[in-house]
């Protein structure tokens, strides 16, 4: 029902998970891009690869990891569209099987954490708003009662404001895309402004590969993030001073193609 929405729903997500953090209150330990060192590993040995540093995850491993766990694992290709997000931010956030428990108790059908046929029927047949609504205060409810709600409280109850905000916006306009946060997402899903002839394009062209460039120095340094700083940031001088040579040939051949 709502396939197309993965790409802006794990943007939306990126914007709350951000880069790496090892916080030592944090029981999930060493992450990147929202993604546990454990989860990471289990990916990498399915894939008959062994396990490595958290932070040497690429992004197309961060999305297949996003979309077969936590989308296709609550389902959300199949709920109305931003109950989708919705469900799928809570998995991220605590667990496919929590969020599915707070979706089924908004609805009212059995909790068993597990989404099936029952489920995906009733919530086909409520108000979107409405249920968007309810599973926020599932959420908030149980939140509260953790432990640690002191420490991360205050930025728990913020994303899920956010998340039922920009739910409902989705809900009631399904063609709504999130605005441009700077959040890291995958090239695919990097799309540049319509342009016209002539230097614009040429504009384009640069913004786009400039934009490949970046990422790809970014995914080369995240592995040092908190070692050789120094020699780290020298780096990306250097790799920037290349980056100014690349944008300037492009910007040259465009100029003589429009001459010419």
């Amino acid at each position: 029902m709502t396939a197309e929405n993965f790409s802006d729903c794990l943007r939306r997500v990126l914007i709350h998970e951000g880069g790496y953090s090892n916080d030592a209150d944090d029981p999930g330990g060493a992450t990147m891009w929202g993604i546990t060192h454990i989860d990471y590993d289990a990916y990498r040995r399915r894939k008959g690869q062994p396990p490595q540093d958290v932070r040497r995850m690429t992004v197309t491993e961060r999305d297949e990891i996003y979309h077969r766990k936590y989308w296709i694992g609550s389902r959300c290709d199949e709920l109305p569209s931003g109950v989708d997000y919705c469900v799928f931010d809570g998995s991220v956030n605590s667990g496919v099987a929590q969020s599915t428990k707070w979706l089924q108790r908004a609805l009212g059908v059995t909790v068993d954490g597990y989404i099936g046929d029952q489920t995906l029927l009733a919530a086909s047949h409520v108000d979107p708003d409405n249920l968007i609504k309810d599973i926020c205060a599932q959420r908030r409810r149980f939140l509260q009662s953790l432990r640690t709600f002191k420490t991360f409280g205050r930025g728990w109850m913020r994303r899920v404001n956010e998340v039922e905000k920009a739910a409902t916006a989705m809900s009631e306009n399904p063609n709504d895309r999130p605005p441009d946060t700077g959040a890291k997402a995958p090239p695919k899903d990097i799309k540049g402004a319509p342009v016209g002839t002539g230097t614009a394009a040429g504009g384009t062209t640069i913004t786009t590969v400039l934009a490949s460039i970046v990422q790809q120095i970014q995914d080369t340094l995240a592995p040092y993030s908190d070692t050789l700083s120094a020699i780290k940031y020298v780096l990306f001088a250097a790799a920037l001073i290349g980056l100014g040579i690349t944008a300037y040939t492009i910007w040259k051949h465009e100029q003589v193609k429009a001459v010419s």
